[in-house]
């Protein structure tokens, strides 16, 4: 798995809310507002502000690190890594003039326009990253289909690029439910989140949560936790010691 699959996950966990005011300094696997005594001095799980100088600050620094990730350039072309409105006004490694204008509603849709610009028509090859969640991805070049676009890779488009040329690319966008592997006691009955493309949904229940099996005893008990587990297909296993 290369960096750029993992980029969008970590920043998934930035635990901002949604209008980007306030931040969640822990975030618990589950949450029961009946039955939390508050944090650091607040009864909120998350507030504007935290008297310590290392995560918050953190979160901006990667924020605004971001455009630096987008793209590359390489000898034989340019890389786009990540989805997002934005424009590329660079060059080639030759020093040939490009640029790379970016139309998506991306995460909540898969469908990314790229529009490609030139200062004279020249052969170079676009590489456009291929989420590992994105099972029958399709690309086209101003409406022609383009073969090879395999999850978890980089689509090589090489051709002649001329300015107004227009790469479409689609990410199917297919609710999947990401569960816990079932031998991990307090995990059991409960379904973890809905996965919509890069879109990681939380679970609530109504009322009180699910009755919980019994703990791990520290040190006794090993439970295998799937790194990335979905229904229809086998997980990886990352082993955890139970208990607290």
């Amino acid at each position: 798995m290369n960096r750029f699959e993992v980029l969008p996950a970590i920043i998934n966990e930035a635990r901002l809310s949604l209008d980007g005011t306030t931040y969640c300094y822990r975030n618990p696997l589950a949450f029961d507002p009946a039955h939390f005594d508050g944090f650091r001095g607040s009864p909120n799980i998350r507030n504007p502000w935290y008297d310590v100088t290392c995560c918050p600050p953190n979160i901006e620094r990667t924020f605004s690190s971001l455009p630096g990730y987008f793209y590359s350039t390489s000898k034989d072309g340019v890389y786009v890594h990540l989805y997002d409105n934005s424009t590329l006004d660079w060059h080639l490694e030759d020093g040939s003039g490009l640029k790379i204008q970016q139309k998506t509603n991306y995460p909540w849709d898969g469908a990314v326009k790229l529009s490609v610009s030139v200062a004279e028509s020249k052969e170079f090859t676009l590489y456009a990253r291929i989420p590992g969640w994105a099972a029958n991805a399709s690309a086209a070049v101003n409406g022609t289909p383009q073969a090879g676009a395999k999850p978890g890779e980089y689509l090589a488009i090489r051709r002649t690029w001329r300015s107004g040329d227009i790469v479409n690319l689609n990410f199917p966008m297919n609710a999947e439910v990401i569960a816990s592997n079932p031998r991990v006691a307090e995990d059991r009955r409960r379904v973890g989140a809905v996965e919509t493309g890069q879109a990681h949904r939380a679970t609530a229940q109504a009322g009180r949560l699910a009755a919980r099996g019994p703990r791990p005893r520290p040190g006794r008990d090993r439970a295998r936790v799937p790194v990335r587990a979905r229904r229809r297909r086998r997980p990886s296993y990352a082993s955890v010691d139970g208990g607290d």
